[in-house]
């Protein structure tokens, strides 16, 4: 029974560096394709003058949904796997 106890111990740890790994791959693709429609760096700092107001506030949204959906996705993945295999999450 403590060996049962354990493994859903570590349950939230599991979802944490999903969520982390998820949130890195993205982050990752988008940046990949913004350098492929865009032909350069995307503008992450909002210091660098040479960036138009409205290139940034796109970046910036785009980022932010991509990012909420990869967290959205793994959190309903938990769920479901919690569900499915009767961890308490």
């Amino acid at each position: 029974m403590k060996l049962r106890k354990s493994r859903y111990a570590l349950w939230p740890l599991a979802v944490m560096i999903a969520t982390m790994t998820a949130g890195f791959l993205s982050r990752k693709i988008l940046k990949s394709a913004w350098k492929q429609v865009e032909h350069k760096e995307p503008p992450e700092d909002r210091r660098r003058n040479d960036v138009p107001v409205w290139e940034t506030i796109l970046w910036t949204a785009i980022s932010g949904l991509i990012a909420s959906f990869s967290r959205l996705l793994v959190r309903q993945t938990a769920e479901w796997a919690g569900e499915k295999y009767h961890f308490d999450y």
